[in-house]
């Protein structure tokens, strides 16, 4: 079977992705994981291009009758993998943002209790200023 020019441009375009998703984990935009996932997809898509007999192959391997139902299954199978990808990452960023949200707590609890011993100490509280209809007994106002 002979490669149309649509193939190429297939390839080309899954070639360049590729690269990029190695080009990422370079520069540190991705980690390791991402960049292997989208690394994979774009070479299976870019192999599959170039040599389109490989798709006949797996009809004959899994007994289908349609070149259909392979991209169907392949494609859920990419986007169920995307989805637990990104639930795992949004639960990473829950748990960090729990911890995050409970340091601050603490240090909001240990400013609070410092600053209760230095008023019981007997110095008077100039941290506060005067709220709306309050007297400023500092200035007379």
């Amino acid at each position: 079977m002979a490669t149309d020019p649509f193939n190429i441009l297939v390839f080309l375009v899954a070639l360049a992705l590729a690269i990029r998703a190695v080009a990422r984990l370079r520069t540190g935009v991705t980690g390791w994981r991402a960049s292997a996932l989208w690394f994979a997809l774009w070479t299976g898509v870019g192999v599959v291009a170039l040599f389109p007999a490989l798709v006949d192959l797996a009809l004959a391997m899994t007994g289908w009758q349609n070149r259909m139902n392979i991209a169907l299954v392949a494609a859920v199978v990419v986007l169920f993998a995307l989805v637990s990808h990104l639930a795992w990452k949004i639960e990473k960023l829950e748990r960090e943002d729990r911890r995050n949200v409970q340091a601050l707590a603490l240090q909001d609890y240990v400013t609070a209790e410092a600053q209760r011993e230095s008023d019981s100490s007997g110095r008077p509280d100039t941290s506060r200023a005067p709220g709306k209809g309050e007297r400023d007994d500092r200035t007379g106002a």
